[in-house]
């Protein structure tokens, strides 16, 4: 062989060689050694962290900063640790140390560079959220920031942090010289639910369903129906009334809500002042805006001076207040009932052409129509939840058809309509409500607009129907009523909305 073809057989062979490597042998090598290490391992290393390991230890959380699991943790130093394991009251059960233990760790790993310049709501091992920032954790200060390791990242601050309370803690444990009225209602606001966790399956109905041996949990109202203060997850700020100032309240709303009984009335009324005592975000004293909107959308403010003291909370704030400001056009909103938005129709076989139209400004509107029908007595009706008191009416409905009178005429052919209504409560067992029968606000031609030069066009503005009074709080029916006739387009039924104003 000469040397020429053994230089040869040698370069295929060393490639052989380098083709068999396994390429993937780099990529998976931990070049860097402190990768290989966890958590415990590194805490281990910190002298000034010997009394934060123990407690580790004692609360078998050394095991999980050992796993492979990823976690954050700010770890304090020794300096203060016993004297606010004390201040926290975290020696009194070995919950209570789990707690504080946990309220210094969170799942996956967060460094300071995570937060740019803004502030990082996490949550701890505890449940608590906590707020994480370029130079801090809450009060304390990073003293050694982003100290990573194979299954997360170690920040070494100047003492423990204390969890606060979330706002419904705050709410419940208000001292005795704290406003007690919104307080008292609130607590007693409770409603039961079906437990299907704790609820046991017996069989299945004819339709297939499952039927339970029910279990039943008791909720709070306010928690479950205006906001979930309790939830560590989102921030809220809440609003606590001075007595005098919740009594002024129930004053000035409680004509809306009258009822069969004092405490029907007196219930729903308290459920209407709380239910916009509470936004969502964290405002303090200093930074409160021109208006707040509750969680059903109500507009309110609140004044820095009407504020009587302020409670931070690990969920945002709470204020204790004077006063609180609103229009009651904002507060007790007009009723808007909608034309499309009906319940029953008389006959059930008629049809409605659900129409979407779009007036002069540029507003898009839906309505309903049927001006082909030849069916007399027809009527259209809608439920809805009313306050009690008195109420203007009115109506819109556009008639943008059949607008050229007839060869010869001078007018166009009308179709009077009525709007009558029922509250449910004064209809006698055993009885039905004849809207036909009924008056209401009589019969009506529909609106439009007649030119000067005897030409006619669609009128896109409201019109006052008269008042009516309401008597209590609840369900009314409100019915659309198409003229006596079957005569086609003469008995027409038409409606863009109905709107209740209150006269406050």
């Amino acid at each position: 062989m000469s040397l020429k073809n053994a230089a040869l057989i040698f370069g295929f062979l060393m490639l052989a060689l380098t083709a068999c490597k396994d390429p993937w042998a780099d990529y998976n090598e931990v070049k860097d050694p402190v990768l290989a290490g966890n958590l415990m391992q590194l805490i281990d290393k910190h002298p000034e962290l010997t009394r934060f390991r123990e407690l580790l230890i004692k609360t078998g959380m050394d095991k999980e900063l050992s796993s492979s699991k990823t976690y954050t943790v700010w770890a304090p130093s020794n300096e203060k640790i016993d004297e606010m394991l004390k201040q926290a009251g975290a020696e009194a059960s070995d919950s209570a140390l789990v707690r504080f233990v946990g309220y210094h760790i969170a799942r996956q790993t967060y460094f300071t560079r995570n937060t740019a310049d803004s502030t990082m709501r996490i949550l701890t091992m505890n449940g608590k959220a906590v707020e994480f920032t370029r130079t801090g954790v809450e009060d304390a200060s990073i003293v050694a920031p982003d100290q990573y390791t194979g299954n997360g990242v170690l920040h070494v601050i100047n003492h423990p942090l204390i969890a606060r309370k979330n706002n419904w803690e705050v709410f419940e444990g208000l001292e005795q010289d704290a406003p007690v009225s919104q307080k008292n209602f609130i607590s007693s606001w409770k409603s039961e639910e079906f437990d299907p966790e704790n609820s046991k399956q017996i069989g299945v109905n004819e339709q297939g369903k499952p039927i339970y041996d029910s279990a039943f949990v008791t909720r709070n109202g306010f928690l479950k129906n205006v906001a979930d203060i309790s939830n560590e997850g989102r921030l809220y700020t809440f609003f606590v009334l001075a007595d005098d100032a919740y009594t002024q309240e129930r004053d000035k709303l409680k004509n809306f809500f009258a009822d069969s009984t004092e405490l029907a009335a007196s219930f729903r009324t308290q459920a209407y002042i709380v239910k916009d005592l509470v936004v969502k975000g964290r405002y303090d004293a200093d930074h409160l805006p021109a208006f707040f909107y509750s969680p059903d959308s109500t507009r309110f403010s609140v004044s820095k001076s009407s504020i009587v003291r302020s409670i931070p909370t690990s969920n945002g704030i709470v204020h204790i207040i004077s006063s609180v400001s609103y229009q009651m056009s904002d507060k007790v909103k007009p009723v808007f009932v909608q034309g499309e938005s009906v319940n029953e129709i008389s006959p059930s076989s008629l049809s409605l052409n659900r129409r979407t139209r779009k007036a002069p400004d540029g507003t898009i509107f839906r309505d309903i129509m049927n001006n082909t029908h030849t069916v007399n007595g027809v009527w259209l009706r809608y439920s809805g939840t009313v306050f009690s008191g008195r109420y203007r009416v009115y109506w819109r409905m556009v008639r943008d058809f059949s607008l050229v009178p007839a060869s010869g005429a001078t007018d166009i052919v009308h179709f009077p309509q009525k709007v009558t209504w029922n509250e449910r409560w004064k209809t006698p067992a055993g009885t039905v409500f004849d809207p036909l029968a009924s008056n209401g606000f009589g019969y009506r031609n529909e609106p439009f607009i007649a030119n000067a030069d005897g030409t006619f066009s669609p009128d896109y503005n409201e019109v006052l129907l008269g008042e009516m009074t309401v008597d209590r709080y609840g369900v009314i029916d409100l019915y659309l009523v198409a003229n006596r006739t079957a005569t086609a387009v003469q008995n027409a039924i038409l409606l863009d909305y109905l709107k209740l104003e209150p006269v406050y």
